[in-house]
């Protein structure tokens, strides 16, 4: 099966149901390949989400970071803010 973490894309058709209880079970990633050669990733829905996850993380990080090597920050004192707002 997919022990190797890897499955011929023609072995797939004959092994998806346990490929996905693998997946699902397991959660990792499992390669599909062709003629030898990587084509494709499977991979359990949790490890999809915690992937998103990541990504959504990184993207924040780079915001911060792009933020923090800004030389204007553009901002605003709380205390103008409270004024502005009527709440000083």
């Amino acid at each position: 099966m997919a022990s190797s973490g890897s499955i011929p894309v023609s072995e797939l058709r004959e092994q998806l149901a346990a490929v996905v209880d693998e997946l699902a079970t397991h959660g990792k990633a499992i390669k599909l390949t062709r003629h030898g050669q990587p084509v494709a990733v499977l991979m359990g829905y949790q490890a999809f989400e915690a992937l998103l996850d990541d990504f959504d993380d990184a993207d924040d990080y780079r915001a911060l970071a792009e933020y923090d090597a800004a030389e204007d920050h553009d901002t605003i004192p709380w205390e103008v803010v409270k004024r502005d707002l009527g709440i000083a």
